[in-house]
C-alpha cells in the first residue's frame, strides 16, 4: 500500500491509499493522450475511476469532463458515484455540487457532468466546456456506431489545452469487435496478455496506455454464486476470443 500525502494541495492532514490501477492516469510520467480502462463485470471500474477523478481535482487548473454517452439525468446517474467516492476518501467537505458540476473549493478545479447523446458531444451543448483537459467517458462501449463515434470525435478534437496534459480516458466492458473503441484503438494494434487466465487484447499504440483490471482484486467482496456464473462466462469468453484471433490471423489483420 502506497500512501500519498496531499497536504501541499490544501488538503490538511489528509492522505489516501493508492490501491487502484486507474491511478496510473494521474501519474505524470504517463504522457499518453489516450487511456483505455477495460475489464468485465465486478472489476470495480466505476469505483476506481470515480476515486481517481476526485483525486485529480486536488491539482490546480484541472477541468474534468465526466460523461456517459447515455445519461438522461447527470444529477442521478453521474454525481452520486463521485460524491460517494469523495465521502469514502474523507474529502467531501472540499466539494460543492450543483446540477451538472462538482467544484473542488480548495483548488478551483472542477468536474463537469455530461451526457454526450444529449449534448451532441460538442461545446455547443455546454457553455462550461472551456477549461477541460481531462475527459472520462464511462460505459464507452456505447460508442458502437458511426454517429456515436462522430460525437466523441468532435469532443476529442476540442480538448487541446497547452497549459496541462490532455487526457482522454475511455472506460468500458468490451462487448464485441464491432464497437468503435475496438476498431479505432485495438484492431491491428494489440498484443495478447493473460490476466488470471483470461487472454486479453491490449492496445500497443504509443499514444495509448491500456489498463485492464479483473474482478480478482476484490474477490473477498463478491458473492460465491456470482463467481460461479463468472467462471462459466470466462470459459465462453476464452473460446470466443481464441476463435476471433485465429480468424484474424488467417486474414492477416
Amino acid at each position: 500500500e502506497v500512501m500519498v500525502e496531499k497536504g501541499s494541495m490544501n488538503v490538511n492532514q489528509s492522505t489516501w491509499k493508492k490501491t487502484v490501477e486507474f491511478d496510473e492516469v494521474l501519474n505524470p510520467d504517463n504522457t499518453e493522450r489516450y487511456f483505455l480502462f477495460t475489464g468485465g463485470r465486478g472489476g470495480g471500474k466505476s469505483h476506481d475511476v470515480a476515486e481517481a477523478v476526485i483525486k485529480a481535482t486536488f491539482e490546480t487548473g484541472i477541468g474534468v469532463l465526466f460523461a456517459r454517452y447515455y445519461a438522461t439525468s447527470v444529477s442521478t446517474s453521474l454525481s452520486p458515484v463521485l460524491m460517494a467516492s469523495a465521502e469514502r476518501l474523507g474529502l467531501s467537505k472540499h466539494f460543492t455540487l450543483t446540477n451538472d458540476k462538482i467544484v473542488n473549493n480548495s483548488t478551483g478545479s472542477f468536474i463537469l457532468l455530461m451526457g454526450l447523446h444529449e449534448s451532441g458531444g460538442t461545446s455547443s451543448g455546454k457553455k462550461s466546456i472551456g477549461g477541460i483537459n481531462m475527459v472520462v467517458l464511462e460505459e464507452a462501449e456505447d460508442l458502437d456506431g458511426g454517429v456515436q463515434w462522430s460525437r466523441f470525435d468532435k469532443l476529442d478534437d476540442s480538448i487541446r489545452s497547452v497549459l496541462k496534459q490532455n487526457r482522454i480516458c475511455l472506460v468500458l466492458n468490451p462487448k464485441n469487435r464491432n464497437g468503435e473503441v475496438y476498431k479505432n484503438f485495438i484492431e491491428h494494434n494489440f498484443e495478447v496478455e493473460s490476466f488470471h487466465g483470461y487472454p486479453v487484447e491490449i492496445c500497443n499504440r504509443t499514444d495509448v496506455k491500456h489498463i485492464h483490471q479483473t474482478f480478482h482484486h476484490i474477490l473477498p467482496y463478491l458473492d460465491s454464486g456470482w463467481l460461479a456464473k463468472e467462471q462459466r462466462a470466462k470459459i465462453k469468453a476464452e473460446l470466443t476470443l481464441l476463435q476471433g484471433i485465429g480468424s484474424c490471423q488467417k486474414k492477416k489483420c
